[in-house]
């Protein structure tokens, strides 16, 4: 029987975030905002979901993911445009740690 996404504790969706605030406080540490390793229930990922609800932190740390350095770009201008962008699409999701 599949488990549903939403599922407390076991779903996928359990590992994921789209919150800036919550996006924020697993980059800088993952017990902020998770109880227990992916691992413990099967993942192999934290996802972090770039929505118009993701703030900064999670674009900047998109941007690293990338290559880029943060003198490389203006980071309000790269992230106004990125909340015009984002209320368009639905989501887009980054993987912050593997196994």
């Amino acid at each position: 029987m599949p488990i549903p996404a939403n599922k407390a504790i076991v779903g996928s969706n359990a590992f994921a975030h789209s919150s800036g605030i919550h996006q924020d406080g697993v980059l800088k540490n993952c017990e902020n905002y998770e109880i227990m390793i992916p691992q413990s229930i099967g993942l192999k990922e934290v996802l972090l979901n770039l929505t118009s609800r993701s703030g900064r932190a999670a674009v900047k740390h998109r941007m690293e993911e990338m290559g880029y350095q943060e003198q490389d770009y203006n980071p309000y201008s790269l992230y106004a445009a990125f909340l015009k962008l984002a209320d368009k699409k639905a989501r887009y999701s980054i993987t912050i740690w593997k196994p």
